[in-house]
């Protein structure tokens, strides 16, 4: 975070939503879930995809379920034909044993017509 704050500071370079974006994916896996939030809210820039996706995979790891759901649906609206962010979010719910949520999750993805990327056919409903 220190480099991150001192590239504007100490050397005059203006972070763009890349750099944001490694810095939520940094503080996501430290399980700083609360600061990593307040980081997307305050970014000079809309999150992208990739914004969500960076919390997504942080909230998997660390098991928010809730926060996991809201940012796939941001990503999902964004970018309906990416069924891989989908997967993480239908990952998460079976490791908590939210089956009927791993369903819907699997028709939300059959029903848009989402490709299965290879190695992922249990998705196929």
């Amino acid at each position: 975070m220190e480099y991150f704050y001192s590239m504007n500071q100490d050397y005059g370079v203006t972070a763009n939503l890349q750099h944001y974006n490694c810095m939520v994916d940094l503080l996501g896996r430290a399980g700083r879930l609360d600061e990593t939030q307040k980081l997307i809210r305050n970014m000079p820039f809309e999150p992208d995809a990739a914004t969500w996706g960076a919390l997504l995979g942080a909230s998997r790891i660390h098991g928010n379920t809730k926060l996991a759901e809201m940012a796939a649906e941001m990503i999902f609206e964004m970018e309906t034909e990416n069924a891989g962010r989908c997967v993480l979010l239908s990952n998460l719910y079976a490791v908590s044993g939210r089956w009927a949520d791993v369903s819907k999750v699997r028709l939300k993805i059959r029903d848009t017509g989402v490709e299965i990327a290879p190695g992922c056919s249990w998705l196929e409903v």
